[in-house]
């Protein structure tokens, strides 16, 4: 699998974490991408992530439908190349890229599931969250943002 033919444009994603320290975007609502195989068969994936790595981007992709060969839970990824026509997504053959690439995903994933606030502390103050005796927010709010936490009053 390698063309990624989208005509040329790079669509807006909705990013729910980015971080400069390692390079990484989370995306909240993954585009559809098509990668053709070389029978030229399409394949429809997901985009779960970019991480820059090295001075080059790579692509976390989930497949859309069932894939033999790929679990539910995994990821494949890939080298981005931009080209002009096409990007092209090349495989990765270093095991060792791959593992850092994946680490720093699974950083900046863990990092996001935080309350965002940036305190992670108990005792703060500024950000509305309580955030209990461990640091991390405790119990459901019910205000909708998935992250199981308590609003001070």
């Amino acid at each position: 699998m390698a063309d990624k033919k989208n005509g040329g444009k790079k669509p807006e994603q909705k990013k729910t974490a980015a971080s400069p320290e390692n390079n990484v975007e989370i995306f909240d609502d993954g585009e559809i991408i098509t990668l053709y195989d070389d029978k030229e068969k399409p394949v429809n994936f997901t985009q779960v992530a970019c991480v820059e790595y090295e001075g080059n981007l790579f692509v976390l992709l989930q497949p859309a439908e069932k894939l033999e060969g790929i679990a539910e839970d995994e990821v494949v990824i890939f080298k981005l190349e931009e080209g002009k026509d096409n990007d092209m997504f090349v495989p990765v053959d270093s095991e060792e890229t791959l593992n850092r690439v994946f680490e720093q995903y699974l950083k900046a994933a863990a990092d996001d599931e935080s309350c965002g606030c940036g305190c992670d502390d108990e005792d703060c103050e500024g950000c509305g969250h309580d955030h209990g005796d461990n640091g991390k927010e405790e119990d459901e709010c019910g205000c909708g943002c998935g992250h199981g936490h308590t609003h001070k009053k």
